[in-house]
């Protein structure tokens, strides 16, 4: 008890390395595993405490670090706000062609940065908006659930026009999902064992299952579609880009 009492204030003091030689020169401990480990734990405790040390008492370096955290955090944003988010709604071009055509060019999933049809903007302001709005309502954890599935479409109906404003592909997007969130949450079930798969081989799985999964519910738009222009749903005339749709034997001179 003594010892230990003595241990915790040698600790605590940050005199640890005291009570350590003590010890050594009072049990004659100059060699051997004990040795070893004791000054192991000295050393490391030293290490430990020097670095404590360093980042309290000079304030600008936290300071910096902070800073540099919220560089890199601005620079993720960006770069998810100008490229990534237009990508995604690319790869949904892709699919879509792949459809019904056979020789579908990969570049196509650049098909948002061309700029001469002023599709970028739109496309990136949109994709921005139904971020915020789902992040805002993740925060009820169930209405997050509800509305993922609510924008689900959004890319889709992008990525066949991209020219449509912001108000009217979210709303297109839910009414097209009333009644067909329970459909894609079934949907995104039976992916279940894929996803845990690509966990467990660091991504490596998603080589194969990603684009099953994007063909699958490039399909489910295909289906929903159909059945929103056959009603003749909240402006289904801008759903209007045949070419995605009809059975020509290739794709020519696509814009």
């Amino acid at each position: 008890k003594d010892n230990l009492d003595k241990i915790l204030s040698q600790y605590l003091s940050g005199n640890m390395n005291g009570f350590i030689k003590e010890y050594n020169e009072k049990n004659n401990v100059y060699s051997g595993f004990i040795f070893s480990a004791f000054n192991f734990i000295s050393n490391s405790e030293m290490e430990i405490q020097n670095f404590v040390k360093s980042i309290s008492d000079d304030e600008s370096k936290i300071h910096s670090a902070r800073a540099v955290l919220l560089i890199f955090t601005s620079i993720g944003i960006l770069i998810r706000i100008l490229f990534i988010n237009p990508i995604i709604v690319g790869e949904k071009r892709l699919f879509l062609e792949s459809l019904n055509y056979k020789k579908t060019k990969f570049w196509t999933i650049v098909y948002p940065f061309k700029l001469k049809k002023k599709r970028y903007k739109n496309i990136a302001e949109t994709m921005l908006t139904v971020r915020i709005y789902q992040l805002l309502w993740n925060i009820t954890i169930i209405g997050g659930a509800i509305k993922h599935y609510s924008y689900l479409m959004v890319p889709y109906i992008l990525a066949e026009n991209p020219h449509i404003e912001t108000k009217d592909v979210i709303k297109m997007s839910q009414t097209m999902m009333n009644g067909n969130k329970w459909k894609a949450f079934l949907t995104d079930i039976t992916f279940l064992g894929w996803e845990v798969l690509n966990i467990v081989t660091l991504g490596l799985a998603g080589l194969y299952y990603n684009p099953y999964y994007n063909a699958t519910f490039t399909a489910l738009y295909k289906e929903l579609r159909e059945e929103y222009k056959k009603e003749e749903l909240y402006n289904f005339e801008l759903l209007n880009d045949e070419k995605l749709f009809n059975n020509q034997e290739k794709l020519e001179a696509y814009p």
